[in-house]
C-alpha cells in the first residue's frame, strides 16, 4: 500500500513539473501605426512568473476592450431580462489583481484580436512557437500570461459569442471602436498556421491606430487531462484487482468511506436529539402542575346561586 502511495505521489510530482513547463500561453502584442501605450507591465516581481487562470485572462480582456456581449433580444419579461443580464455579468468580470499586465488608465486601443492556436500536443505547440512569425511576435510582445495546469483554452474560446468568432483572419474589417474578435485555428500544418498568423499581424500592423493581438497557444492540456484520467483509472483497477486477490480474510470489504461515516453520524445524532426532545416534552406534559381556575370557579358559583 505504501509503495502504491509513493508511486502515485511521484507521478503527480512529475506531472506537475511537466505541466509547469508546458502550460498554455497568452502572448500580448501591440500593433498598428498609432504607437500609443494601451497596456503596461506591473511592477510586481512575482507577477511575471506566476500562473493565472482562464477567468483572469478573460477579465483582463474585458478591462482592456469593449468586449462583445450577447444582449437579450425580443419582448422579454423583467425577470427573464434580469436573468439574461446576470449571465452576462458572470462571464464578463473585472480584472483580477496580481496579473503581469494591466490596461493603461488613460489610453484605449482601437481594437483587439484573440488568435487561438489549438495544438494537438506539446511537440506541435513547440514547433509552432519556433516558426518565424510567431517567434518574432513573442520577442516583440508587451508581456504574456501562462495558464495554470489543466486550465483549458476552450474556456477562453467559450467567452466569445458566436457573432464575435471568425474562422480565418481575413474577416477583421469590423474590428473598430475597441471591439474584440476571436479567430480559432486548428493546427494541422504549423507552417500554414504561421503564414495565417503572419497575415493577421501584417494587416493589424498596417492599420492607422493601435491594435492589440492576443496570441493563445494551446499546449494540449485537454489531451493531457484525458491521458492522466485514464492512467488514474488504470491504477484504481490494479488496486481493486490486487485487493480482491489477497484472499477471503481481507477486511477491505467492510471499509467505510469518510462520507459514509459522516452520513451515519449525522443521522444517528439527529435521531437521538429528536427522541430526547420528544421524551422531555412528554415528561413536561405529564408533570404539568394543575391549578384551580378562579375565574371559571367564580362564574360557576354565581350561576348555581342564581
Amino acid at each position: 500500500m505504501a509503495k502504491t502511495a509513493a508511486s502515485i505521489l511521484l507521478s503527480l510530482l512529475l506531472t506537475a513539473t511537466a505541466n509547469a513547463k508546458t502550460s498554455s500561453t497568452v502572448s500580448v502584442a501591440v500593433l498598428g501605426q498609432g504607437g500609443r501605450t494601451v497596456t503596461r507591465r506591473t511592477t510586481e516581481a512575482s507577477a511575471s512568473s506566476s500562473l493565472t487562470t482562464a477567468d483572469a485572462v478573460a477579465g483582463y480582456w474585458t478591462a482592456l476592450h469593449e468586449f462583445p456581449r450577447d444582449m437579450p433580444k425580443g419582448n422579454l419579461s423583467t425577470t427573464a431580462r434580469r436573468k439574461a443580464l446576470s449571465k452576462i455579468k458572470e462571464v464578463h468580470q473585472v480584472q483580477e489583481p496580481g496579473m503581469s499586465l494591466v490596461p493603461d488608465m488613460f489610453e484605449r486601443p482601437d481594437g483587439g484580436v484573440a488568435v487561438f492556436l489549438m495544438a494537438g500536443d506539446e511537440k506541435q505547440a513547440e514547433a509552432l512557437e519556433a516558426q518565424p512569425n510567431i517567434a518574432k511576435l513573442n520577442q516583440e510582445r508587451v508581456g504574456s500570461f501562462k495558464l495554470m495546469e489543466f486550465e483549458k483554452v476552450s474556456d477562453l474560446v467559450d467567452v466569445f459569442p458566436s457573432k464575435a468568432m471568425r474562422e480565418s483572419g481575413d474577416e477583421l474589417e469590423d474590428v473598430v471602436n475597441n471591439s474584440m474578435v476571436g479567430v480559432k485555428i486548428q493546427v494541422d500544418d504549423v507552417k500554414d498556421v504561421d503564414e495565417r498568423v503572419g497575415k493577421i499581424i501584417s494587416e493589424l500592423q498596417a492599420r492607422e491606430g493601435t491594435y492589440v493581438m492576443h496570441l493563445v497557444v494551446d499546449h494540449g492540456v485537454e489531451d493531457r487531462r484525458r491521458r492522466l484520467s485514464a492512467e488514474e483509472n488504470d491504477r484504481n483497477l490494479e488496486e481493486e484487482n490486487g485487493n480482491e486477490g489477497e484472499g477471503e480474510d481481507n477486511d477491505d470489504d467492510n471499509f467505510k468511506s469518510m462520507y459514509d461515516i459522516q452520513y451515519f453520524n449525522v443521522i444517528l445524532w439527529t435521531a437521538l436529539g429528536l427522541i430526547t426532545i420528544l421524551f422531555y416534552t412528554i415528561g413536561l406534559m405529564i408533570n404539568m402542575p394543575l391549578m384551580a381556575d378562579t375565574l371559571l370557579f367564580g362564574e360557576s358559583a354565581k350561576m348555581v346561586a342564581g
